[in-house]
């Protein structure tokens, strides 16, 4: 499955947004803040990106220190690392 350049977008704007996030209130502000941000991707995402973009916000959640522990599922990867769903890893395709 190709990467989608809008949801990749704003999966790149979402992140850039925590530190300002963190830096103007407290992680349960922040966090609601970032709910309301990232709703509309949510909420119109394709199902079959929902799992993919669920993931990616919960490890810049995790990485940002705003949500304990870590992402349940695949190790959290970044940018151009990051693939979507269906996308053979590692050597055995």
């Amino acid at each position: 499955m190709e990467k989608n350049p809008a949801i990749e977008a704003e999966l790149q704007r979402l992140e850039k947004l925590i530190p300002g996030l963190k830096a103007e209130s407290d992680t349960k502000a922040a966090l609601e803040r970032f709910a309301e941000a990232s709703g509309p991707l949510t909420r119109n995402a394709p199902a079959e990106q929902e799992a993919y973009i669920t993931q990616r916000l919960t490890c810049m959640l995790v990485d940002a220190g705003l949500v304990a522990g870590d992402p349940e599922g695949e190790p959290c990867v970044r940018g151009d690392e990051a693939e979507p769903p269906d996308t053979p890893r590692g050597g055995d395709a």
